[in-house]
Parts: structure tokens; C-alpha cells; sequence
């Protein structure tokens, strides 16, 4: 899940916010012991991270550092959503034109506050003091030794939080892609979601999936056409495989997409050529079964069939192949010499 790499750039980040939140001790007199309280918790989160890398990439310790991996994307995915808002506040001290340094500092001050206690009935101190307390029992975890007996309650605020973190993304993605100029009298592309969540360890599930219906409502608006959208995939996506397919009797165009952080990948159609060239088509999450050679079979030179895939569609137009005992079939343009699906295990 979360690598060693996500913990080294949060313990970054952390590290660069300190300082920055220092200066209001200046400009904020009234707000200085709390200053100095949340620069306090951010080193102490910083040190914590970078405990637990250490620990997590001795030999010695592989095992156990597999228990915590859900723990791990818990913490870090949240804390990530807590440092993007404090970045994007203190950015309001630049960006807007304010009388004096005091005032400024003063309102980003309240707005920082407001925010915290808004979205968690809590400030930003006891935040960032429940994540310090986690992974400071992680760590031990790690190294075979018993956590605290409140981990299971940080466990659970954090978790809670989260998904409130979550769905307010959710939102501010369906209010930008409803704020799309689109022509009513043309059909809207809309997601056919399954029952059943697919099992996979992408980290920002949700994140791809609007930002798949966005590509898919911009490919419909009329005032700005998609060819302005250059970024077709997610920030700190890599698309280790990328070859045209017939799919429902169309070319498109399929990606393996991976995140670089969560090492989590998932398969991307998108159309091939036209006025709604690159808009998505649909998207399935690779989950574990990809390291086993029954999950996927090449049939033909040209034909691969996949034993269990979980297409979000996006299209409503949009028929899936299937092969004749009911597997996901993928035709490509071209012969393939081998498995393609088996190039990124």
C-alpha cells in the first residue's frame, strides 16, 4: 500500500509547514502558545514517519510491517488531505491583497481554525496530536512489540475522519464537473457502479473515478472541447503499457495506469480518435489476482480473456466484449507477443 516514499514526502511536508506556521507567532501574539503546540506536532509527526520507515524497511521487520499496511494508508491518506488545506490556507497570504501583515495573518489564522473545527468538531492540534499518537504505535507493531491500548480508537477517529475528507473531495469534483457548460439535449455520461467494491490497493479510488466523470463530461462540453484537457490521468500516474483495442466495435485506446505512490494500478479505455479523443470509456481496478497467471489468458494473438474485472463505465452507450464462458475479452488492433496484462507484475 502506502510505500516508503509517502512516509519520507509527508515527513517533508511537515517539516516545511512547521516554520511557516512560525511566523504567525509574530503577527498572532494572542495565537503564539497554540503556534508553538502545533510546530511542536508537526516535527514530533515528521520524526514519527521517518521512525517508521526505518523500521519498516529493515529485512528483519518485513513481516510484520505487512499488519499495518491498512493502518498506514488510513494515517498517511488523511494526513496528505490535512496538509494540502494548511498549504492551501497559508498560500492565501501571498495570493490575496491584505492592509498589513497583521490582518493578514489574523485571518488566515481564523480561517485555518474554522476549517479544522468545521469538517472535525476539533481543532488542528488535536488532529495532528491524534496522528503523532498512531504512528508512534505503529512503529513498535512493526518491530514485534504491543501498541498502546488506544490504538484501535485512533484507529477509528482517523478512519472517520477520512472519510469525511473523502467525501468533501467527492463534492468539490461533482461541483466542478457539474459547473460544465454541457448541451442538455444530448445524453450525460454517467457511472454504472457495480454492488460490489472491487478489492485493490490504488490509493485515491474514489479520486479516479470522478475524475474519469469529469473527462467524460468534458468530452461533452461544447464551450470547451476536450483537446484543452491535457491532463487525461492523475497526478502521479505512470502508464507502464498503452496499445489501441476494438472494443464494442470501436478503436479505443487502453492504459495500464499506475500510481507511483501506492505501486496500486488499474486499466483505463479511453476514445481513440474524434472530437472526444481521450475521454474515458471505463476503468477497472487491478486488485491482487494480478499476480496470478489464471486471472488473465491469452487466447488468441490478438485476444487476451480476463477471469474477473470490474468495469466502471462511463459511457451509457457502451457494451462490454465477452468470451463464450462469460470472461472480460480485450481484442487488440495489433498481435501481441505476449500477455500484456503480465508486463508491470
Amino acid at each position: 500500500m502506502a510505500t516508503d516514499g509517502a512516509l519520507t514526502a509527508n515527513a517533508e511536508t511537515a517539516q516545511e509547514i512547521a516554520p511557516a506556521l512560525l511566523r504567525f507567532q509574530k503577527y498572532v501574539p494572542e495565537a503564539a502558545t497554540k503556534v508553538s503546540a502545533l510546530v511542536s506536532e508537526l516535527y514530533a509527526i515528521s520524526a514519527a514517519l521517518l521512525e517508521l520507515k526505518t523500521a519498516s524497511s529493515e529485512p528483519r521487520n518485513y513481516r510484520n510491517r505487512n499488519l499495518i499496511d491498512e493502518d498506514k494508508y488510513i494515517v498517511l491518506r488523511s494526513l496528505e488531505y490535512t496538509f494540502k488545506d494548511v498549504n492551501h490556507f497559508l498560500r492565501d497570504l501571498e495570493s490575496r491583497i491584505y492592509r498589513s501583515y497583521h490582518e493578514a495573518y489574523m485571518v488566515v489564522w481564523i480561517k485555518i481554525d474554522t476549517h479544522f473545527r468545521n469538517e472535525s468538531n476539533n481543532s488542528l492540534l488535536v488532529r495532528l496530536g491524534y496522528y503523532k499518537h498512531f504512528l508512534n504505535d505503529l512503529t513498535p507493531i512493526v518491530l514485534g512489540r504491543r501498541p498502546s491500548p488506544n490504538i484501535d480508537v485512533l484507529f477509528e477517529r482517523i478512519d472517520r475522519l477520512l472519510s469525511v475528507q473523502d467525501d468533501r473531495l467527492a463534492q468539490d469534483l461533482e461541483n466542478l464537473a457539474l459547473g460544465s457548460t454541457l448541451n442538455l439535449h444530448e445524453p450525460v455520461m454517467i457511472i454504472q457502479l457495480t454492488p460490489h467494491s472491487t478489492s485493490c490497493t490504488f490509493m485515491g479510488t474514489g479520486l479516479a473515478l470522478f475524475y474519469c466523470t469529469l473527462l467524460s463530461l468534458k468530452s461533452q462540453d461544447k464551450a470547451n472541447p476536450m483537446t484543452l484537457l491535457d491532463d487525461h490521468v492523475l497526478p502521479g500516474e505512470s502508464a507502464p503499457f498503452s496499445a489501441v483495442i476494438i472494443d464494442d466495435n470501436f478503436p479505443h485506446v487502453l492504459q495500464i495506469l499506475k500510481d507511483t505512490d501506492s505501486g496500486g494500478m488499474r486499466l483505463q479505455a479511453s476514445v481513440f480518435r474524434g472530437p472526444m479523443k481521450r475521454a474515458p470509456v471505463w476503468t477497472a481496478f487491478i486488485n491482487y489476482r494480478i499476480a496470478s497467471r489464471a486471472w488473465v489468458r491469452k487466447v488468441e494473438t490478438k485476444k487476451v480473456h480476463i477471469g474477473d474485472l470490474q468495469r466502471y463505465i462511463f459511457s451509457p452507450d457502451y457494451t462490454p466484449e465477452f468470451g463464450p464462458s462469460g470472461e472480460h475479452e480485450l481484442c487488440f488492433l495489433k498481435p501481441r507477443r505476449k500477455d500484456p496484462l503480465l508486463i508491470v507484475r
